[in-house]
């Protein structure tokens, strides 16, 4: 399809009435360009080449060129008039470098001593966990070694590693190189991955699947295609901050619903009627979750599928922790339940196969009643801004899909629960504490019953806990959740032990008595 006209037209001119400084700087590139289209600046100025044949490679450092040139006399003329409204001024005129320096400096912000302001869309970013943590600054006790409770990365204890087949897998990638190994990959994902990915989905096909840099990845790509400036996401409170995070920095408002702790944290669905509203577009559903190791039962499921289709919404499922559930809790992905509502599931590699540090994540698009295809086409347009994970990982996942053993997850999560177990035993012990029993994921949840202590909030407990203890947990109100603590469950068994054991003491020393 040919250009508008008023751009041929303006294109041409540039070409055909070049300016006395673009001939100049046509001319010199012609010198140095192996391309024998303009040799010298009258070629270009007189009409003995036609517009039509000019090198277009050979006149952009020509024309760039006359830009700068420009640029840097209005930059002089600019520093003479500062100089003469301004006779203290240190600027030189007459010195070329003491003005370019000057120049380069110089804005009207900087002028009347402001700074700079950061973007729109940067100053709306805000990470609760990051500024509560941040603003605590507390040093731990020198005294005790320091117990990390408040990170949820399976491997940094050193308690849990990765399957052997994970290293055999990319040592295998590496070996047998090549371009789609070591170059760049398709946007969404090499094929064989999605391929891989899609028969953890049953009923999707590669073609639903992107690969991302990780799970967080995915989940910016699913709100920012999905919302609009104005539009509402639900998220569930207690509930994972980064949802809100990316929803707020594009100017999407965020709606929080409830997650009742008296019936081990299910969604409460009174809630749920009594917060939506015409601008909800699309409701988030954690499961396994993210604080609180809650596990929705299929029927439970069933309830909130219910619900978006009486209102229209998408279901964005993170399930990221899928299938990291505890002895006699099954796991069931919303996506295989619904009928007609669309379900967008966002999961990856990081939790369940141990290797949160590789940042491979994918996006799978459920579309039961064919509405999503539009959808799907902005994910995948969204893609194009970062090139997604790692070649190397991505060549990898085939294998570690196939080879990794149901066996090996159930290990894992066998070991999780028995560190919930010892939560639970542990702190029971203390009337300042009630354990929600969690059901899987690899987090619980701890109310603090502030009428046992001396202390008023979690944010106080938490930091007087680093102090004096030197366990780190962290306070509820990162996660919408004030009252509570979380902890993470992937030490040892014997730092795990350890921590509550310093947590009832601590307890103890504010005010709550002892059970025996």
């Amino acid at each position: 399809m040919s250009p508008p006209s008023k751009f041929r037209r303006r294109n041409s001119l540039v070409a055909t009435q070049p300016s006395k400084r673009l001939r100049t700087a046509a001319a010199a590139v012609a010198l140095t360009s192996p391309t024998p289209v303009a040799r010298d600046a009258g070629d270009v100025g007189n009409g003995k080449i036609r517009s039509s044949s000019i090198s277009l490679t050979a006149l952009v450092p020509a024309i760039t060129l006359e830009r700068v040139t420009r640029s840097s006399e209005k930059a002089t003329i600019h520093a003479k008039r500062m100089a003469q409204s301004n006779p203290t001024s240190p600027v030189d005129p007459q010195n070329s470098s003491t003005s370019k320096e000057h120049v380069s400096s110089w804005s009207p912000n900087r002028a009347k001593g402001k700074l700079i302001p950061m973007s729109h869309a940067a100053s709306r970013t805000h990470n609760p966990i990051r500024h509560i943590v941040d603003s605590m600054k507390v040093a731990p006790n020198p005294n005790k070694s320091v117990i990390m409770l408040s990170l949820g990365d399976p491997t940094v204890h050193g308690a849990f590693e990765p399957s052997d087949v994970m290293a055999k897998a990319i040592k295998s990638a590496i070996d047998k190189g090549g371009a789609d190994v070591n170059g760049y990959l398709p946007s969404i994902g090499r094929l064989d991955a999605r391929e891989s990915i899609s028969r953890l989905h049953p009923g999707s096909r590669a073609s639903d699947v992107i690969v991302t840099s990780g799970c967080s990845h995915a989940l910016e790509l699913a709100i920012t295609g999905m919302l609009n400036e104005g539009d509402v996401l639900m998220v569930p409170q207690p509930g994972f901050p980064l949802y809100g995070t990316i929803a707020k920095a594009r100017n999407v408002q965020v709606r929080g619903y409830r997650l009742n702790p008296d019936t081990g944290w299910q969604i409460d669905l009174e809630d749920l009627e009594a917060k939506v509203d015409a601008k909800c577009k699309v409701i988030v559903v954690n499961n396994p979750s993210n604080p609180c190791g809650s596990v929705f039962s299929e029927s439970h499921l069933r309830d909130v599928i219910a619900f978006a289709e009486r209102h229209g919404l998408i279901i964005l499922a993170d399930e990221i922790y899928g299938d990291m559930t505890f002895s006699g809790v099954s796991f069931h992905p919303i996506a295989s339940l619904s009928r007609k509502v669309p379900v967008v599931t966002v999961s990856g590699l990081a939790k369940q196969y141990l290797v949160p540090g590789w940042r491979l994540g994918w996006l799978v698009t459920h579309d039961p009643s064919g509405v999503m295809s539009n959808v799907h086409q902005g994910f995948i347009q969204l893609s194009t801004l970062i090139l997604g994970a790692s070649s190397v990982i991505q060549a990898a996942v085939p294998e570690i899909l196939n080879s990794v053993t149901p066996t090996f997850k159930r290990s894992v999560t066998h070991k999780i629960h028995q560190n919930a177990q010892i939560v639970m035993s542990t702190l029971c012990h203390s009337p300042a504490f009630t354990v929600i029993p969690p059901q899987g994921a690899m987090y619980v949840m701890v109310r603090i019953n502030f009428g046992f202590l001396t202390l008023r909030t979690e944010v106080e407990f938490s930091e007087k806990l680093m102090a004096e203890q030197s366990v780190m947990v962290l306070p509820g109100s990162c996660f919408g959740a004030e009252g509570f603590v979380r902890l993470v469950l992937t030490p040892s068994k014997d730092r795990l032990l350890e921590a509550c054991e310093r947590m009832v003491q601590f307890s103890a020393k504010y005010g709550g008595r002892t059970r025996i």
